[in-house]
Formats: C-alpha cells, sequence, structure tokens
C-alpha cells in the first residue's frame, strides 16, 4: 500500500469514528490497540500527513501519555502535536499512574482552545502539575476534578482568577480542598453544575454563595452540608433541575422549599433520615417534571407521599424506595398505573411489597429495564413471571432472598427477556441451575449469576445505590 494510500485510510477511518460519535465510547484496550497501531514503524509516518484539525480528532483516541511520546517521533512530530491540540476543545485523562512531568509536557502553544478539562482517578496529581497547566490555557469553562487526594487549595484557588467564565466545576472526593478555595470561586464564577461529592473540607460558607444560574449540585456523602446552606441555595437557584444531597443531615425545612423549583427532574435524598413525608409530598405537587427520586433508608418517608408523587409525577423514570418499611402496594400500585414511563424501581427491603403491586407495574410499565425486589418475602413467580412477559428490555433483575422465587419465572426471564444482563437470586432454594442454564442460553449476561443455592460458585450479591450519573433524567 502506497504512503498515499495509508493516509487516505486513516483519514477516512478517523473521519468515521467521529462521525459516528464512537471516539468517547471506545473501551480502554480499544484506545490501547488503535496506539500501537499509529505508533508501528511501518504507520507513524502518516499522523504528520493529516490535516490538524482532523489529528486533533485522532489524538483523542489515544491514552494520554501517547501524545508525549509522539512529539519524539521526528522533527515534524512537535509542531504538529501542537496544532493538533490547538484544535482540540477537550481533555479528559483517567489514569492512576499519570505523573506530573506528562501533564506538564503538554506544549504551551497547544491548549489555548481548550474550554474543558477532566482528571479522573489521577493520584499522582500534585499542585505544581495542575497550575502548570492551568498557565497554558485561559478559555476553561468546564473543569472536573476526582480522587487526586495531593491536590489542595494552592492550585484550586487559581481558578477565579483565571477562569472567570467557568460554569461547571466538578471537585470529588478531595481530601485537601476547603472552603478557602471553593468560597472565591463560587462567588466569582457564574457556576450552573456543581459536584463536590466527598469533598468534606466544603461546607455551608460556600454552598451558601452559590447562584441563581445553578442548575446541577451535588453535595452527598458530606456532613459538613447543613438545612442553614441548603435552604438559602434553594431560594435563590429557580432553576435547579438535578439535587444530590445523600448521606447528609438535611431535614424537611430546606427540602421542602424545592416545590418552587419547577423545573426539578433529579432528587436523591437517600440516608437523610430526617426526611420525611413532608418534603417528598410537596416536591410531588410542585415540580411535575420529575424523573427521578431517591429516598432509599428515609424511614420517614412512607405510602402518603409516595402516593401524591405517582398521582402528579407521572413522567417519573427512577424509583428508590429501598427500606422504606412505610412503602406497601398501596403506592406502588399507583406508581404502575400513573408512571407508565417508569424504567427503573428499587423497592428491596419493603416488605409490604408484594405481587399485587409488582404485577401492575409489569403490566402498565412495559419499558422497565431494573427491577430490585430483594427481601420482598411476598413477591413470587406471579408477578416475575409478568415482568418476563411484559417487559422485553428488563436488563437487571435482582429477587434476592424472595424464597417463592423459583425455576418457573426465571426460566421464563430466560425466554422473554433477552437484554438481561444482571440477574442476583440468592437465597432463593426454589432456584437451580436448570433455569440458570435457560437464562445464559437466551441472553447476554456480562456478569455472573449471583448466590442461587446449592451452587457455592455463585456469589452473593448486595445492592448498590444507583449513581448519579444513571439517573437517566
Amino acid at each position: 500500500m502506497t504512503k498515499t494510500a495509508v493516509v487516505t485510510l486513516v483519514a477516512v477511518t478517523a473521519a468515521t469514528l467521529v462521525g459516528v460519535g464512537v471516539i468517547h465510547e471506545m473501551q480502554v484496550e480499544e484506545r490501547q490497540r488503535l496506539h500501537r497501531g499509529l505508533m508501528s514503524q511501518a504507520n507513524k509516518f502518516i499522523l504528520w500527513e493529516l490535516p490538524v484539525e482532523l489529528g486533533g480528532r485522532v489524538l483523542g483516541l489515544l491514552p494520554f501519555k501517547s501524545v508525549a511520546q509522539l512529539r519524539t517521533l521526528s522533527k515534524k512530530a512537535p509542531s504538529w502535536v501542537t496544532d493538533c491540540l490547538r484544535c482540540t476543545s477537550c481533555i479528559s485523562i483517567n489514569s492512576p499512574l499519570l505523573a506530573d512531568s506528562q501533564v506538564l509536557s503538554l506544549p504551551s502553544g497547544g491548549l489555548q482552545n481548550l474550554t474543558r478539562l477532566e482528571f479522573h482517578r489521577c493520584t499522582q496529581l500534585t499542585d505544581d502539575a495542575l497550575i502548570g497547566v492551568f498557565e497554558k490555557c485561559s478559555q476553561l469553562t468546564h473543569f472536573l476534578l476526582k480522587g487526586s487526594s495531593r491536590v489542595t487549595d494552592v492550585s484550586i484557588c487559581e481558578i477565579p482568577q483565571r477562569f472567570l467564565r467557568l460554569q461547571y466545576l466538578a471537585l470529588c472526593n478531595l481530601s485537601a480542598v476547603t472552603d478557602a478555595s471553593t468560597i472565591p470561586i463560587f462567588r466569582t464564577c457564574p457556576l450552573q453544575h456543581v459536584d463536590v461529592y466527598g469533598t468534606t473540607g466544603v461546607t455551608d460558607a460556600s454552598i451558601e454563595l452559590l447562584g441563581p444560574a445553578l442548575q446541577f449540585l451535588s453535595v452527598s456523602k458530606n456532613p459538613n452540608i447543613s438545612d442553614k446552606s441548603m435552604s438559602k441555595c434553594v431560594r435563590t437557584s429557580p432553576h435547579l433541575q438535578e439535587l444530590y444531597c445523600y448521606g447528609c443531615p438535611i431535614s424537611d425545612s430546606a427540602l421542602q422549599l424545592l416545590e418552587r423549583c419547577h423545573n426539578l427532574r433529579a432528587l436523591s435524598v437517600s440516608e437523610c433520615e430526617e426526611v420525611s413525608d413532608a418534603t417528598i409530598q410537596a416536591i410531588g405537587k410542585g415540580c411535575r417534571n420529575l424523573r427521578y427520586l431517591s429516598v432509599n433508608e428515609c424511614h420517614k418517608v412512607t405510602d402518603i407521599s409516595i402516593n401524591v408523587l405517582g398521582s402528579h409525577c407521572t413522567k417519573l423514570r427512577v424509583l428508590d424506595v429501598g427500606a422504606c418499611e412505610g412503602v406497601t402496594d398501596q403506592s406502588i400500585r399507583t406508581i404502575g398505573e400513573r408512571c407508565s414511563h417508569l424504567e427503573k424501581l428499587y423497592v428491596w427491603g419493603c416488605f409490604q411489597v408484594t405481587d399485587a403491586s409488582i404485577s401492575v407495574v409489569a403490566a402498565n410499565c412495559c419499558r422497565l429495564r431494573r427491577l430490585v425486589v430483594s427481601g420482598c418475602k411476598d413477591v413470587t413467580d406471579v408477578s416475575i413471571s409478568q415482568v418476563a412477559r411484559f417487559c422485553p428490555n428488563l436488563q437487571l433483575l435482582n429477587v434476592g432472598e424472595c424464597k417463592h422465587i423459583t425455576d418457573i419465572s426465571i426460566s421464563l426471564v430466560g425466554q422473554r427477556c433477552s437484554k438481561i444482563e444482571q440477574l442476583s437470586a440468592y437465597g432463593c432454594p426454589g432456584v437451580t441451575v436448570s433455569s440458570l442454564q435457560k437464562v445464559v442460553q437466551g441472553c447476554a449476561l456480562r456478569e455472573d449469576l449471583y448466590g442461587c443455592h446449592p451452587l457455592w460458585l455463585f456469589y452473593e450479591a448486595k445492592y448498590e445505590v444507583e449513581s448519579e450519573s444513571d439517573s437517566d433524567i
């Protein structure tokens, strides 16, 4: 194959990937294979022939460390890489092994148009590297930093001085970041999206400064966020669409104010022990566009408010009432009858939920993709068979400790639900190898079948709380 032909082939391939949006979906191993192919002795010369705009897209397909390596391959490489990066608006890095030297090797002239910068799980990253990158770009509107324990207020304090148009800020699980750096940011930047999940050094003093542009707020797993800041934030944020504050000491006195946030689409107050029916009723009446609600382990939430929610929030797609002992068939039947768009239902540990309501959900919610009824002792083959018949898009089913579940319904799931990916039936003595084999044959399970007595090779599955990124709103 001639050099021209190879250049054309790579250009067409890259353009095709970009056109169908595959770039951001490529798995790590796929990116590594592409890296090896482009870096081989036979192909590396073709890169410098690509137009810089297309080259920038190709660089986006490669592991971050490859950018530094590419600059050493030929005399043309440094200027070509710089020109390509200049056409790139987003850099997203996910590498626990990322060293400061790799970050600092980014060419100073190549980040002029960068608007989006993300560091995921870069545990070795320090203030020096972050400040070095900040000095090379001036147009950031989107910045994300997760799990970098060595980053402190020293570098984060640079943000309000350099990026006055910042709209998106995520500072998650950062043990050395505090109000000292976030207060100036929240006071200065027109933030629309704020995520400080697990960053406990950020307190009420910062949150109460958020302004009217706010649309997304996550303060989950932070014991230093209280009603004081949440009340003020809700009052001053009429355009709020998503609020995640699970595991925070917040009560009805602040959350009832959400009734005025008519654009609210997602709310998670799981593990907020002081949240009761009063909050959920207020939201049900005032937030008709609600798509996602998670109140698991809110023991003061009962049928009273879930009935109101089902009657008014008919666009609901995700409902998690796990371990809310006061939720029974009465309200879950209302959800099934009124919320036909429901895709995910978590009623684990709701001991008064039975076949009566799950059958109604199955019959009316044909889009159902996830159902968790673990611990609901009166859920039997009757309702799970209905789920198998009417919910062909089912991807996850957890019937753990539902001792009346047998091969009858599990076999039907295998026959009817070809999209099933996760099945948990631990503590179900009536489920045997026979039905599991049918599930495996009929479906494309990507994870183990869990805990089906009496096989030791299956493992007990524990329910995992719905993640914020999976709220499907």
